[in-house]
């Protein structure tokens, strides 16, 4: 065996450098003295050789780059040209070009990365010598890459000024339509006594139907309307919330005299469910403004510090009673304390200068303008709800936003289906959803608008023109397309035209399909509700509204019956 030296490359202390040319019968010697073979020749993911490998005695390897010769970059008496070419030859040392030219061989081969995942390489897609791999051994390469390991497959996006690339393995992302989870789950059960049986009331709000006449759409509609009436709270929930409430601005007037308390979010618009959260808002009279004038927002340091100290006071007041548990302060934009009432089992947030009196004035007013517009939101949000599809925390689509969803799907059909035609209206939302192209359209609530993701650059006339327009100019504003997750829903916040109410609703997609699915579903039953006679539609055993709403309801009714347990008899029966 004779001794490898490269005069080229050379040695450097206990590393042993080669060049990619050199087989491996070629053998090196350690600074120890034995003999060791010289490492196989690399492919790298295009199925290039590397140009120069490192090999150390523990048969560890790495990348290194050559040595650069700066001698030719030196101009006489021109310090700017001598820079420039001296920083070009820099990058061009550390630069990889893929698909353009084989740096060895000299000829050309088509860029890997561009393929589909079918089709096979050309035989001029690899450089022609007797070393290259062939075709077929570089796609089994590629395919025995684990897919950890394997770059994505891209194409140009259609072109906009500032856009830059989208991922296409993204673009054939489907979401799944999910199955009600948690403590929503039906799980079917064996006893001897029963056999098998669905666990669980699955059902109740046909405990409020007694009309079994008409049509599947008016079957449809009786039931939306059942629905709502299962969910209202009763007058013994009401008074517990009441309570709960009271004791609540108690405890705060008492730390904090100075700095009121309201309540917003749901329980404030008449939205809320039996077990709904509260939300309260910690007035700052030294930091708030009126909600229309300009001036420093409530988010800058100084607003932050001060309402930390305010929720701070308030958890140690909060752990001083025995009535509240997990009481404990969330960092986030606006910081905000968390507890849960231990007689009601209902828990509470108390965020400081919370910026929700415009969402609130939206919201009563569309409530306003579209009677069907409650128990549409009820029904879907208790769908998404049983989904785990609500939690924004997870990338879910929160009440507020679900609620703009219905409205602009409602808008975008205003005069074509009667105003309280429940039926007609949820299977227009659904499908207005379910048929989307979040890809190349984005949505704006109010004025009704649907505007692309992706267009032309505006001329300096037409963004003068578009200045005037709240709405316009916030469309402008919007990073409307995520290069990383191009299916986000854009839905323009009429309270804030610059805001975005889905850029952080990452299971778009799955809310997509399950809509897709339930109003599938629902138009089939509706065409088998309309085949029965009256004998059999009163022992039918079903429901229009399965697909959505069908779940194990057992969770939930001992919630409930928890929440009036504090409330005496008497009281309850006004």
């Amino acid at each position: 065996m004779s001794q490898w030296k490269n005069p080229f490359i050379g040695t450097s202390g206990g590393w042993h450098l080669y060049h990619y040319s050199f087989k491996s019968q070629y053998t090196t010697r350690s600074s120890t003295g034995l003999a060791k073979p010289a490492p196989p020749q690399l492919i790298d993911e295009v199925g290039v050789a590397s140009n120069i490998a490192v090999h150390q005695p523990n048969n560890r390897k790495r990348r290194i780059f050559p040595k650069v010769d700066h001698s030719k970059d030196i101009v006489i008496n021109d310090l700017r040209a001598t820079l420039e070419a001296h920083r070009a030859t820099n990058r061009a040392s550390v630069i990889r070009k893929v698909g353009t030219e084989d740096p060895f061989t000299g000829s050309r081969f088509k860029r890997l990365s561009s393929l589909s995942p079918v089709e096979e390489p050309s035989d001029q897609s690899l450089p022609d010598n007797s070393d290259a791999v062939s075709p077929q051994e570089s796609h089994e390469h590629v395919a025995s890459i684990k897919p950890d390991h394997v770059v994505w497959q891209r194409e140009q996006a259609p072109q906009a000024a500032g856009r830059g690339r989208v991922n296409v393995a993204v673009q054939d992302y489907e979401g799944k339509a999910p199955a009600p989870g948690h403590y929503w789950e039906i799980r079917h059960s064996y006893t001897k006594r029963r056999g098998f049986y669905s666990g669980g009331r699955q059902r109740p709000w046909l405990s409020h139907l007694e009309n079994y006449a008409g049509d599947g759409l008016q079957r449809l509609q009786d039931e939306i309307g059942a629905f709502e009436s299962y969910m209202n709270l009763t007058t013994a929930e009401t008074l517990a919330v009441q309570e709960l409430l009271e004791d609540i601005r108690h405890i705060s007037f008492d730390t904090l005299p100075s700095n009121p308390i309201y309540v917003h979010g749901s329980r404030s618009t008449g939205l809320a469910g039996p077990l709904s959260d509260i939300d309260f808002s910690l007035s700052l009279p030294e930091f708030e403004k009126d909600p229309l004038a300009r001036g420093p927002s409530a988010t800058r340091p100084e607003a932050v510090r001060a309402g930390m100290r305010m929720l701070v006071a308030l958890r140690g007041a909060l752990e001083q009673h025995q009535h509240f548990r997990a009481i404990e302060i969330i960092g986030a934009r606006l910081p905000l304390l968390s507890a849960v009432d231990r007689r009601t089992g209902l828990k509470f947030q108390i965020q400081a200068l919370a910026p929700t009196l415009p969402a609130k004035e939206y919201t009563l007013y569309y409530l306003t303008e579209f009677p069907t517009l409650r128990p549409l939101f009820i029904l879907l949000r208790s769908a998404l709800q049983m989904r785990g599809l609500t939690r924004t925390i997870t990338g879910g689509m929160g009440s507020y936003s679900l609620l703009m969803m219905i409205v602009t799907a409602l808008k975008h059909s205003m005069g074509i289906f009667p105003r309280r035609d429940l039926s007609s209206q949820l299977l227009h939302v659904l499908n207005f959803y379910a048929s989307a192209d979040l890809y190349k359209n984005g949505y704006s609530v109010d004025p009704p608008r649907t505007f692309p993701k992706v267009g032309k650059s505006l001329s300096a006339e037409e963004k003068e023109a578009r200045a005037h327009d709240p709405y316009l100019s916030g469309i402008d504003v919007l990073p409307k397309l995520s290069r990383k997750q191009p299916w986000l829903l854009c839905l323009q916040d009429p309270a804030n035209p610059v805001n975005d109410l889905g850029s952080k609703a990452h299971q778009i997609k799955h809310i997509q399909a399950f809509f897709k699915e339930a109003g599938h579903r629902i138009r089939m039953r509706m065409r088998e509700w309309e085949n029965l006679d009256i004998r059999e539609r009163k022992g039918w055993g079903k429901a229009v509204l399965d697909s959505l709403v069908q779940a194990n309801y057992d969770t939930f009714e001992a919630g409930r019956r928890r929440l009036v347990k504090k409330v005496p008899p008497k009281e309850a029966t006004h």
